[in-house]
């Protein structure tokens, strides 16, 4: 399966296997294990929304406690090499 199959296939469902957006942190969470929150989130507490959560190099960007966003960092960083799925 290409990348292009898996953005086709997100694009139609708003999955990438068993991850979907909208689905609770806590669903998200049984799946992937506990997330490391951005440190935003640490600072102002766990109803911050809008900052990710991290599982290695996968991100999921969360909204009033529900997945809003997946993210796959191609590089390091915060830069040009970030894509949001």
């Amino acid at each position: 399966m290409t990348l292009m199959d898996v953005l086709v296939a997100f694009a139609r469902t708003g999955r990438i296997g068993s991850l979907r957006c909208g689905m609770p942190l806590t669903e998200a969470e049984e799946l992937l294990g506990p997330g490391r929150p951005h440190p935003a989130i640490l600072m102002k507490g766990p109803g911050t929304d809008d900052y990710p959560y991290f599982w290695g190099g996968l991100e999921l960007v969360v909204t009033q406690r529900a997945v809003s966003g997946i993210r796959a960092p191609r590089g390091t960083g915060h830069g040009p090499g970030r894509r949001r799925l």
